[in-house]
């Protein structure tokens, strides 16, 4: 989720999670193999960001979903975004 902010930051930009929710729908072991992770940007502003994402089995069951919020900083030292 945090990878889904980070693409839309602008050069000079960090961010930083300031909240987070997680919920497990279902164990995963080591039979369940590989698992995806997929995360989308629901909301974009100048300083805060929100996304929501899952993570699904080969299959396609759903493993876990969850939301973040981040708020978004000018890095100290970086020229001003545009």
């Amino acid at each position: 989720m945090g990878c889904a902010v980070h693409s839309t930051l602008k050069p000079g930009q960090i961010y930083t999670t300031i909240e987070m929710k997680t919920v497990f729908v279902r164990p995963a072991f080591e039979h369940t193999g590989r698992l995806r992770a997929e995360a989308k940007l629901v909301h974009a502003c100048s300083c805060v960001a929100s996304s929501e994402g899952r993570i699904v089995d080969a299959k396609g069951k759903l493993i876990a979903y969850g939301s973040e919020s981040c708020l978004i900083m000018d890095a100290p030292g970086a020229p001003k975004a545009a």
